[in-house]
Protein backbone atom coordinates (compact mmCIF):
# COMPACT_ATOMS: atom_id res chain seq x y z
CA UNK A 1 0.00 0.00 0.00
CA UNK A 2 2.95 2.61 0.84
CA UNK A 3 4.69 1.46 -2.60
CA UNK A 4 1.22 2.15 -4.29
CA UNK A 5 0.59 5.65 -2.67
CA UNK A 6 4.19 6.83 -3.42
CA UNK A 7 3.34 5.56 -7.02
CA UNK A 8 0.66 7.63 -7.54
CA UNK A 9 1.92 10.72 -5.93
CA UNK A 10 5.26 10.34 -8.30
CA UNK A 11 7.73 9.12 -5.06
CA UNK A 12 10.57 7.46 -5.58
CA UNK A 13 10.50 3.93 -5.87
CA UNK A 14 13.79 1.75 -5.00
CA UNK A 15 14.69 -0.66 -7.20
CA UNK A 16 14.42 -4.27 -5.97
CA UNK A 17 12.26 -7.34 -4.60
CA UNK A 18 10.37 -6.52 -1.84
CA UNK A 19 11.17 -8.27 1.87
CA UNK A 20 7.58 -9.52 3.21
CA UNK A 21 7.37 -9.05 6.74
CA UNK A 22 5.39 -11.75 7.32
CA UNK A 23 3.17 -14.37 5.67
CA UNK A 24 -0.33 -14.96 5.54
CA UNK A 25 -2.35 -18.09 3.83
CA UNK A 26 -6.00 -18.36 4.05
CA UNK A 27 -7.62 -22.12 4.15
CA UNK A 28 -11.24 -22.54 2.46
CA UNK A 29 -13.59 -24.33 5.04
CA UNK A 30 -16.02 -27.55 3.68
CA UNK A 31 -19.23 -28.98 4.99
CA UNK A 32 -18.63 -32.70 3.38
CA UNK A 33 -19.73 -34.70 6.66
CA UNK A 34 -23.19 -33.24 5.96
CA UNK A 35 -23.58 -34.35 2.49
CA UNK A 36 -24.47 -37.94 2.38
CA UNK A 37 -22.37 -40.09 -0.34
CA UNK A 38 -20.29 -36.80 -1.04
CA UNK A 39 -16.95 -37.53 -2.66
CA UNK A 40 -14.49 -35.12 -1.05
CA UNK A 41 -12.22 -34.39 -4.25
CA UNK A 42 -12.25 -30.35 -5.04
CA UNK A 43 -11.68 -28.87 -8.22
CA UNK A 44 -12.12 -25.62 -10.23
CA UNK A 45 -15.65 -24.77 -8.90
CA UNK A 46 -15.97 -23.08 -5.58
CA UNK A 47 -17.46 -25.42 -3.06
CA UNK A 48 -16.36 -24.19 0.02
CA UNK A 49 -18.81 -22.76 3.02
CA UNK A 50 -15.81 -20.99 4.12
CA UNK A 51 -12.45 -19.83 4.60
CA UNK A 52 -10.37 -18.43 7.68
CA UNK A 53 -7.06 -16.44 7.01
CA UNK A 54 -4.37 -16.51 9.48
CA UNK A 55 -0.66 -14.90 9.59
CA UNK A 56 2.95 -16.03 10.34
CA UNK A 57 6.34 -15.09 10.79
CA UNK A 58 7.06 -18.03 7.73
CA UNK A 59 4.76 -19.97 5.53
CA UNK A 60 4.53 -23.20 7.30
CA UNK A 61 3.95 -21.45 10.65
CA UNK A 62 0.91 -19.23 8.42
CA UNK A 63 -0.35 -22.18 6.92
CA UNK A 64 -0.73 -24.49 10.01
CA UNK A 65 -2.23 -22.32 11.42
CA UNK A 66 -4.84 -21.63 8.71
CA UNK A 67 -5.08 -25.58 8.50
CA UNK A 68 -5.89 -25.36 12.50
CA UNK A 69 -8.62 -22.67 11.94
CA UNK A 70 -9.95 -24.45 9.27
CA UNK A 71 -10.46 -27.37 11.34
CA UNK A 72 -8.07 -29.45 9.89
CA UNK A 73 -6.50 -32.06 11.97
CA UNK A 74 -2.56 -31.58 11.71
CA UNK A 75 -1.09 -34.58 12.60
CA UNK A 76 2.05 -34.91 15.20
CA UNK A 77 4.58 -37.22 15.60
CA UNK A 78 3.70 -41.00 15.82
CA UNK A 79 0.20 -40.64 14.38
CA UNK A 80 -0.41 -42.59 11.25
CA UNK A 81 -0.71 -41.20 7.46
CA UNK A 82 -2.54 -43.39 4.71
CA UNK A 83 -0.79 -42.49 1.26
CA UNK A 84 -2.85 -44.31 -1.87
CA UNK A 85 -2.23 -43.28 -5.14
CA UNK A 86 -2.33 -44.49 -8.72
CA UNK A 87 0.13 -43.73 -11.17
CA UNK A 88 1.51 -40.25 -9.27
CA UNK A 89 3.19 -42.03 -6.31
CA UNK A 90 6.62 -41.78 -7.28
CA UNK A 91 6.27 -38.07 -7.03
CA UNK A 92 5.41 -39.06 -3.02
CA UNK A 93 8.54 -40.77 -1.97
CA UNK A 94 10.79 -37.88 -1.11
CA UNK A 95 7.74 -36.89 0.93
CA UNK A 96 7.24 -39.72 2.48
CA UNK A 97 10.40 -41.04 3.08
CA UNK A 98 10.53 -37.40 5.10
CA UNK A 99 7.27 -38.46 6.92
CA UNK A 100 8.78 -41.21 8.49
CA UNK A 101 11.89 -39.78 8.97
CA UNK A 102 10.04 -37.34 11.27
CA UNK A 103 8.27 -40.04 13.43
CA UNK A 104 5.21 -40.48 11.62
CA UNK A 105 3.52 -44.00 10.70
CA UNK A 106 2.84 -45.00 7.17
CA UNK A 107 0.19 -46.69 5.90
CA UNK A 108 -0.43 -47.57 1.95
CA UNK A 109 -1.91 -49.95 -0.07
CA UNK A 110 -0.13 -53.00 -1.53
CA UNK A 111 1.35 -51.21 -4.66
CA UNK A 112 2.45 -47.90 -2.99
CA UNK A 113 3.81 -49.69 0.21
CA UNK A 114 6.21 -51.67 -2.43
CA UNK A 115 7.30 -48.83 -3.95
CA UNK A 116 7.85 -47.81 -0.23
CA UNK A 117 9.83 -50.69 0.43
CA UNK A 118 12.28 -50.74 -2.55
CA UNK A 119 13.24 -47.02 -1.80
CA UNK A 120 13.90 -48.15 2.15
CA UNK A 121 10.75 -46.62 3.57
CA UNK A 122 9.08 -48.22 6.44
CA UNK A 123 5.37 -48.34 5.66
CA UNK A 124 2.44 -50.71 6.89
CA UNK A 125 0.46 -52.17 4.04
CA UNK A 126 -2.90 -52.53 4.30
CA UNK A 127 -5.33 -54.18 1.80
CA UNK A 128 -8.02 -52.48 -0.42
CA UNK A 129 -11.60 -52.68 0.30
CA UNK A 130 -12.28 -54.43 -2.75
CA UNK A 131 -10.13 -57.62 -1.96
CA UNK A 132 -12.46 -58.80 1.02
CA UNK A 133 -10.07 -59.37 3.49
CA UNK A 134 -9.94 -57.98 7.17
CA UNK A 135 -8.65 -55.83 8.34
CA UNK A 136 -8.98 -53.57 5.66
CA UNK A 137 -8.42 -50.09 5.08
CA UNK A 138 -11.77 -49.06 5.86
CA UNK A 139 -11.54 -50.91 9.17
CA UNK A 140 -8.51 -48.44 10.14
CA UNK A 141 -10.81 -45.39 9.54
CA UNK A 142 -13.49 -46.19 11.21
CA UNK A 143 -11.91 -46.96 14.28
CA UNK A 144 -10.06 -43.66 13.19
CA UNK A 145 -6.82 -45.25 13.55
CA UNK A 146 -5.44 -43.61 10.55
CA UNK A 147 -5.24 -39.44 11.11
CA UNK A 148 -4.32 -38.06 7.92
CA UNK A 149 -5.29 -39.42 4.52
CA UNK A 150 -3.60 -38.74 1.27
CA UNK A 151 -5.32 -39.96 -2.03
CA UNK A 152 -4.27 -38.66 -5.17
CA UNK A 153 -7.56 -39.49 -7.62
CA UNK A 154 -6.39 -42.15 -10.04
CA UNK A 155 -7.10 -41.04 -13.68
CA UNK A 156 -7.02 -44.70 -15.77
CA UNK A 157 -8.87 -44.81 -18.60
CA UNK A 158 -8.58 -48.62 -18.59
CA UNK A 159 -12.24 -50.03 -17.50
CA UNK A 160 -10.56 -52.91 -15.71
CA UNK A 161 -9.39 -49.88 -12.93
CA UNK A 162 -12.87 -48.97 -12.18
CA UNK A 163 -12.20 -51.51 -8.55
CA UNK A 164 -9.04 -48.98 -8.37
CA UNK A 165 -11.62 -46.03 -8.52
CA UNK A 166 -14.58 -47.55 -6.39
CA UNK A 167 -12.14 -48.19 -3.63
CA UNK A 168 -10.60 -44.94 -3.84
CA UNK A 169 -13.97 -43.04 -3.83
CA UNK A 170 -14.93 -45.49 -0.71
CA UNK A 171 -12.15 -44.43 1.20
CA UNK A 172 -12.30 -40.30 0.50
CA UNK A 173 -15.94 -40.47 1.40
CA UNK A 174 -15.70 -42.65 4.89
CA UNK A 175 -12.64 -40.61 5.85
CA UNK A 176 -14.63 -37.34 5.36
CA UNK A 177 -17.30 -38.88 7.05
CA UNK A 178 -15.47 -39.81 10.27
CA UNK A 179 -14.06 -36.73 10.09
CA UNK A 180 -10.61 -37.37 8.57
CA UNK A 181 -8.86 -34.89 7.13
CA UNK A 182 -8.87 -35.94 3.17
CA UNK A 183 -5.87 -34.55 0.58
CA UNK A 184 -6.22 -34.93 -3.16
CA UNK A 185 -4.12 -32.65 -4.03
CA UNK A 186 -0.53 -33.38 -5.40
CA UNK A 187 0.61 -29.73 -4.71
CA UNK A 188 -1.24 -29.66 -1.09
CA UNK A 189 -0.10 -32.90 0.08
CA UNK A 190 3.80 -31.67 -0.47
CA UNK A 191 3.22 -28.61 1.58
CA UNK A 192 1.92 -30.16 4.27
CA UNK A 193 4.31 -32.63 4.60
CA UNK A 194 7.20 -30.18 4.19
CA UNK A 195 5.43 -27.95 7.20
CA UNK A 196 4.59 -31.05 9.15
CA UNK A 197 8.48 -31.88 9.03
CA UNK A 198 9.41 -28.98 9.99
CA UNK A 199 6.59 -27.23 12.34
CA UNK A 200 5.58 -30.27 14.04
CA UNK A 201 6.87 -28.52 17.14
CA UNK A 202 7.29 -25.42 15.92
CA UNK A 203 8.75 -22.20 16.57
CA UNK A 204 6.21 -19.06 16.46
CA UNK A 205 6.42 -15.86 18.56
CA UNK A 206 4.64 -15.27 21.56
CA UNK A 207 1.89 -12.56 21.87
CA UNK A 208 2.64 -11.60 25.30
CA UNK A 209 6.27 -11.36 25.29
CA UNK A 210 7.76 -11.37 21.62
CA UNK A 211 9.98 -14.19 22.42
CA UNK A 212 10.52 -17.69 20.55
CA UNK A 213 9.48 -20.53 21.78
CA UNK A 214 8.72 -24.49 20.93
CA UNK A 215 5.13 -25.23 21.39
CA UNK A 216 2.94 -27.63 20.04
CA UNK A 217 0.30 -26.18 17.85
CA UNK A 218 -2.56 -28.51 19.38
CA UNK A 219 -2.03 -27.14 22.89
CA UNK A 220 -1.26 -23.45 22.52
CA UNK A 221 -4.38 -21.39 23.58
CA UNK A 222 -4.15 -18.72 20.45
CA UNK A 223 -3.68 -21.64 17.94
CA UNK A 224 -6.89 -24.13 18.84
CA UNK A 225 -8.96 -25.11 15.98
CA UNK A 226 -12.19 -22.68 15.57
CA UNK A 227 -15.57 -24.70 15.17
CA UNK A 228 -16.88 -24.97 11.71
CA UNK A 229 -17.26 -21.89 9.49
CA UNK A 230 -20.58 -22.24 7.76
Amino acid sequence: MDIAAQAIMGGKIEEGEGVPAGYAVKAPQFSFTRLDKADPVTGVEMVSTGEVACFGDTFDEAFIKALLASNFYVPVKGDAVLISMGETRQEIIPYARALATGGFRIFATRHTSEDFARHGIACTMLHKVSEKTKPNILDYIVNKEIKLVINIPSHQADPRAKNVLRDEYLIRGKAAEFGIPVVTNLELARAIIRSLTKLNHYRTRSRRTGDLADVDPRTRPELAPIPGII
